[in-house]
């Protein structure tokens, strides 16, 4: 009878795990704060202010003040720590377990990641990149120019533009602009603290010449973003049932959507603060706002869809759970 229940825990068990399916379990906690942060939650306006061993779930914005630090432990005992004046993007990942994603909207963060994560399970998001783990320490930073910037202390990271794809190795850096096309790769400064203060100073500041450029991109890159999940979305919502390729691609381009969208949308309001008289500043922005809305109604969309998903794997475990409660019950008579 003990290996019989064994066996319909394992069965279930594996079955759960083919799918994807978990339940509302913490990805993580908040395990140190030093200086002032704030928390926003998923769906809310306010912000509060952030605590210690406050739970994560995913959806969770962060924010920094100058000289402040917080640091998160994650479920599978990978530590980020969000440096000073930085807002980061908590994401919610409903694709499988070890999984987890950040957006880096402005500022940074340090992530030493387990060996748990398998090659697709840890991506962070800026403006103009993504950064997927293939290896265990490693920094991305976002300036208030737009341009990121990816670190690696250990192992290896594959850090993707619009334009290309490149590894960047242990002791190498790489540069990814709103202005240039490309990866600029480098060799990397041991001491990350460092590099991570030279780098925000360095692109502080941006010329009303570069402005107009990122204003133009930024509208550019947001078109696109729409039009492309226009077209993808409406292929994979003909489909009856999407592959696992297929969920974590439509994960993907949400993720993208919500990090990359509002990293440009950032990015943009901050250069028509400076720039407001600038005519062309000012058409772009509006142009962009306009995107920005097409697109939130896209991510809306979408969650509509991943949770229709949701609800069709919950509904087959229920069922599978019932016949086994079935078997069982026929097993014993």
């Amino acid at each position: 009878m003990k290996a019989f229940k064994l066996f319909i825990l394992l069965f279930s068990l594996m079955i759960v795990s083919s799918v994807g399916f978990g339940g509302e379990e913490p990805i993580g906690k908040i395990d140190f704060i030093l200086g002032k942060a704030t928390v926003q939650l998923e769906g809310e306006k306010s912000v509060s202010k952030l605590k210690k061993n406050m739970l994560l779930y995913g959806g969770e914005t962060i924010q920094t003040d100058k000289k402040a630090m917080v640091k998160v432990k994650l479920a599978d005992n990978s530590l980020v720590q969000i440096n000073e004046n930085s807002v980061i993007i908590i994401n919610k990942i409903s694709t499988g377990e070890n999984k987890y994603s950040f957006g880096v909207i402005k500022g940074g963060m340090n992530s030493t990641v387990t060996a748990k994560n398998d090659k697709k399970g840890y991506r962070v998001y800026t403006p103009t990149a993504v950064a997927g783990v293939r290896g265990t320490d490693f920094m991305v930073s976002v300036a208030d120019n737009g341009k990121s910037n990816i670190t690696v202390s250990e192992g290896a990271v594959e850090v993707k533009s619009d334009e290309e794809t490149s590894m960047v190795k242990r002791g190498e850096e790489a540069d990814v602009s709103t202005t240039e096309d490309g990866i600029k790769k480098g060799a990397a400064k041991k001491d990350k603290e460092k590099k991570y203060e030279e780098f925000q100073e360095q692109n502080s500041n941006i010329s009303e010449n570069d402005a107009e450029e990122s204003m133009k991109r930024a509208n550019e890159k947001m078109a696109e973003m729409q039009k492309k999940n226009a077209k993808r979305l409406a292929e994979l919502k003909k489909k009856k049932k999407l592959s696992k390729a297929e969920q974590e691609e439509l994960e993907d381009l949400y993720l993208q959507s919500i990090n990359q969208g509002r990293g440009w949308y950032n990015l943009s309001a901050n250069i028509f603060k400076k720039y407001k008289k600038n005519p062309l500043v000012k058409k772009n922005f509006y142009e962009t706002q306009k995107s920005l809305s097409s697109i939130e109604d896209q991510v809306a969309d979408m969650d509509s869809f991943i949770d229709a998903m949701s609800k069709e794997i919950d509904d087959f475990i229920e069922d599978v759970s019932s016949d086994m409660d079935d078997l069982e019950k026929n097993f014993n008579k």
